[in-house]
């Protein structure tokens, strides 16, 4: 993969950091919606590439921005962390430094999962509006919905 930084930092100068950002934030959002309709037989795997491309293309971008050498140390880190969890076993879960959440645990961080789902269907809904197209309700929807209001049903009641 040839990536020309030069490009990526006219792109940067000629756009400005906060539009870069933003259109970041919307490739991510492409890539997800495409990934979902790959998986549902909707799209072929040529979109979810070219989505792919786009969001690796915006992502050296933010290298960039926010300092190469600060990503590559994260990147680093978080790479040596896969590789400890991949010996660490089948379940990936039982790696050192790092622990499986309980029950308990987990349950306390679905107001932030839902929270999160949200927020990426409310961004997908906007993507479509953008587009001049309608959203539609598909599954994968329905179902966050359907935990959305079990959640807010659970803690009111």
């Amino acid at each position: 993969m040839k990536i020309n930084e030069q490009i990526l930092v006219k792109a940067l100068t000629t756009f400005g950091s906060y539009r870069q950002q933003m259109k970041t934030a919307e490739e991510c959002c492409e890539l997800s919606v495409a990934l979902h309709h790959f998986q549902d037989h909707k799209v072929p795997a040529a979109k979810v590439i070219e989505e792919l491309a786009d969001v690796l293309i915006m992502a050296n971008q933010m290298r960039l921005l926010f300092g190469p050498a600060q990503v590559d140390a994260a990147v680093a880190y978080k790479m040596d962390r896969l590789s400890k969890r991949m010996g660490a076993g089948a379940n990936g879960m039982d790696w050192e430094g790092d622990t499986a959440m309980t029950p308990a645990e987990a349950l306390a961080q679905w107001p932030q999962v839902t929270a999160l789902s949200a927020r990426l269907k409310a961004a997908e809904h906007l993507l479509f509006l953008a587009q001049g197209r309608l959203p539609v309700a598909d599954p994968i929807h329905q179902r966050i919905d359907a935990h959305l209001a079990k959640w807010e049903e659970n803690r009111n009641g």
